[in-house]
């Protein structure tokens, strides 16, 4: 949802619409974390095969934090390119802000939900 309202906001005040900002495109984002996901799914022992340890550039990672890392750097990367970008070729900024406050909703509506009592 996050790179959807990002491409979309973008697309609002350039009148362009990029699916690929950088070296990667928002299907290629997606089919990355699901084959990830897929894998751990299938796996005899899912939270085992998350908990496995792997040795990158002298740092051992577990795959867990290799997908959260992944998934944080990338989105971040997309969103805040688009974002960027949005801003910067409107030429209404306080509209421009304004267009930015379901985006900034989604985020606090995360956070609320954490401590729903469904959530634990």
């Amino acid at each position: 949802m996050s790179a959807h309202y990002s491409i979309e906001y973008r697309t609002h005040f350039s009148g362009v619409h990029y699916t690929v900002v950088g070296f990667i495109g928002a299907t290629e984002q997606l089919l990355i974390i699901m084959a990830v996901m897929i894998a751990a799914a299938v796996s005899p022992n899912t939270n085992d095969f998350v908990q496995n340890k792997v040795t990158i550039m002298d740092y051992e990672m577990s795959i867990r934090q290799i997908i959260i890392a992944f998934v944080f750097i990338s989105g971040y990367h997309w969103s805040g390119e688009n974002i960027v970008r949005g801003f910067l070729e409107a030429r209404d900024k306080i509209y421009a802000l304004k267009a930015l406050i379901p985006y900034l909703e989604f985020f606090i509506m995360m956070y609320v939900s954490s401590y729903s009592r469904f959530f634990a």
